[in-house]
């Protein structure tokens, strides 16, 4: 019997007969365990797997077989797309940044060309805490302290995104997946402290949790309070600007006063 707390049928609205869902399918543990209990929830001819290679390691067509072989045994359907890079790798700057890019736009890609709008991502608790504690580094305001939200629409798109494991731990995956006997990859690049998310990760992390051992928890429970205030600004700032909109556009001296009376409120 699989858990319903690993079911993202609890996350997401219900799904007719006609609907497919897509579930970004790395290989890795976290889409592992998700493909698996999207299955489970919802039954193979309602999901699709999708998969982006991003060709930045050797053993990256290795594991599109891999997804391959485990979506067919799932019964479910499978895609995939290998992303070029012009230039060349050595030349790129920022590669995180870039391949997260270039992530979402294969996958939505694939969503649309399959008639698509739901595509659920294996994002967990530590994600989450390890987003907010590098918008933290990096002197971020609310949005970027908010973390990644648990549903939200892709940008020029119909597509809606949903993160269902959001207050789940990679151990309780790792439980649910041992459990059900799933198999899975580990992408060596994890391991590389270079990169920033990674050097938090192995190095940080483990310090912090000597003092604070609900660091992770703590973290994600704080990315849901700045999502909240952000939500409750932007509907303080949609309430002054239905105010200060005439039929002319923007009434310059309504804002003029309120930038003189509260500066951040104007902002």
């Amino acid at each position: 019997m699989v858990s319903s707390k690993t079911h993202p049928a609890n996350k997401i609205p219900n799904v007719d007969s006609a609907t497919r869902i897509a579930v970004a399918f790395s290989g890795g543990l976290d889409s592992t365990a998700l493909l698996h209990s999207t299955v489970a929830a919802y039954g193979p001819e309602h999901v699709i797997a999708l998969h982006v290679n991003h060709g930045l390691q050797e053993v990256a067509d290795d594991w599109v077989m891999h997804c391959a072989h485990v979506a067919d045994s799932f019964e479910v359907a499978f895609d995939f797309r290998l992303i070029n890079w012009p230039g060349g790798v050595g030349e790129m700057n920022n590669i995180e940044a870039q391949a997260r890019e270039a992530r979402y736009e294969a996958l939505a890609q694939m969503c649309e060309q399959h008639g698509v709008t739901d595509l659920l991502l294996g994002h967990h608790q530590d994600d989450q805490a390890e987003t907010v504690l590098l918008q933290l580094l990096r002197g971020s305001g609310l949005p970027g302290l908010s973390g990644m939200a648990a549903q939200r629409g892709l940008e020029r798109t119909d597509i809606r995104v949903w993160r269902p494991f959001m207050d789940l731990s990679r151990k309780e995956l790792e439980s649910y997946a041992k459990e059900y006997h799933l198999q899975w990859i580990e992408d060596p690049s994890n391991q590389d402290d270079h990169f920033t998310r990674n050097f938090l990760r192995l190095r940080i992390m483990p310090i912090l949790e000597k003092i604070q051992p609900q660091l992770r928890k703590n973290l994600s429970r704080t990315a849901s309070h700045m999502a909240d205030a952000q939500h409750l600004l932007d509907q303080l700032a949609d309430i002054d600007l239905n105010v200060m909109t005439t039929e002319d556009g923007l009434d310059i001296v309504y804002l003029m006063a309120l930038r003189f009376e509260d500066m951040a409120r104007a902002n």
